[in-house]
């Protein structure tokens, strides 16, 4: 009889560690077969409003997740600390804009931006700008090792946001202007001295990303693109894969269903992109434009989000202008 019920025992363990195992080997299968998408879940058809500052005020955009603060430049500075440090504490998201390669032409060999004249230039030299000598710089000092190289420079830039902001999400704006690099089928008067094809643009570009995914895993990429090239077919294929987002700044991007350049609206830029947009309305030649509020508002963003924009990046002038667009920004959503 204590034979029969040890026996009994054995046998209902066996079917229990058994269906047990059934268990985990379905619900292995199933997270194999479902890989969770970040992105998706990220992008849907949610539509953030960013709060871009150079001086942190929680009470001005308190409530406000996505926070924007000063470019990283030629290097990581400790200003990028106290404001990631601040945005972190404050359980909010940073966004931050990556002007790294530019930054570094600007600072080693005094080449200004395009179609800025340059008074520093060799005597007889061409414009001596980044888009004469932007190419040579990007391609002559990438693999450079130490400080001066543009992979070791950007892996402390990852390694210092790491150590204040852990694996915490991240936006990471790539690179404004990237493409004037690159001088496939410009019309726009970019004459680089060494010259590299668009077919490049993701040879010098995937490093970089790779660096940022190894120390970041949880940053959402943003890869900035120039609205007027005619051929947006040349950032899908050779960026695209790269990219969580794709990003605009640079000029006064309105909330209207207009034009922006080469005839294509917001809709038409995502679509031909196959990416989301995130817009930076306060940018414009290095310097501000005033805060937007009255064509980003709630009717506005809402039909922008319908046609591909993920979220906008307002910065206000003074306390009062952010605790308008925090008003705005909270009545919307």
């Amino acid at each position: 009889m204590t034979k029969k019920i040890v026996k009994t025992v054995k046998q209902k363990f066996k079917q229990t560690i058994f269906q047990i195992f059934l268990s985990v080997l379905s619900i292995s299968l199933l997270l194999v077969g479902s890989p969770i998408n970040l992105q998706s879940q990220v992008a849907g058809n949610e539509f953030f409003y960013g709060y871009d500052t150079n001086v942190p005020d929680y009470d001005v955009y308190r409530g406000l997740d996505v926070i924007s603060g000063p470019w990283v430049l030629d290097s990581w500075k400790e200003y990028n600390t106290r404001f990631l440090e601040t945005v972190t504490k404050n359980n909010q998201t940073p966004y931050l804009y990556l002007y790294t390669i530019a930054s570094m032409a600007k600072r080693d060999r005094n080449l200004t931006d395009c179609n800025v004249l340059n008074t520093k230039k060799p005597e007889n030299s061409r414009s001596y700008d980044l888009c004469s000598d932007g190419a040579n710089f990007l391609s002559t000092r990438y693999w450079q090792s130490g400080s001066n190289g543009i992979i070791e420079n950007y892996r402390n830039i990852f390694q210092s946001i790491r150590a204040s902001r852990g694996d915490k999400p991240i936006y990471l704006h790539f690179e404004p202007d990237y493409y004037q690099y690159f001088t496939d089928g410009l019309s726009q008067g970019t004459t680089q001295t060494t010259k590299l094809n668009s077919d490049q643009m993701r040879d010098f570009m995937t490093p970089i990303i790779n660096l940022a995914k190894y120390y970041l895993p949880q940053s959402k990429i943003v890869i900035d693109i120039s609205p007027w090239v005619s051929d947006l077919n040349i950032f899908k294929t050779q960026l695209g894969d790269l990219a969580d987002y794709y990003g605009l700044v640079g000029k006064e991007f309105k909330g209207t269903d207009y034009v922006i350049d080469a005839g294509r609206n917001y809709k038409a830029l995502s679509i031909a992109l196959g990416k989301k947009l995130i817009v930076n309305t306060s940018h414009y030649g290095g310097g501000n434009l005033p805060i937007d509020l009255n064509t980003w508002n709630c009717e506005n963003s809402k039909k922008r989000t319908i046609d591909g924009v993920a979220g906008i990046i307002m910065q206000p002038k003074n306390t009062n202008e952010g605790y308008q667009y925090r008003e705005l920004a909270t009545t919307c959503n």
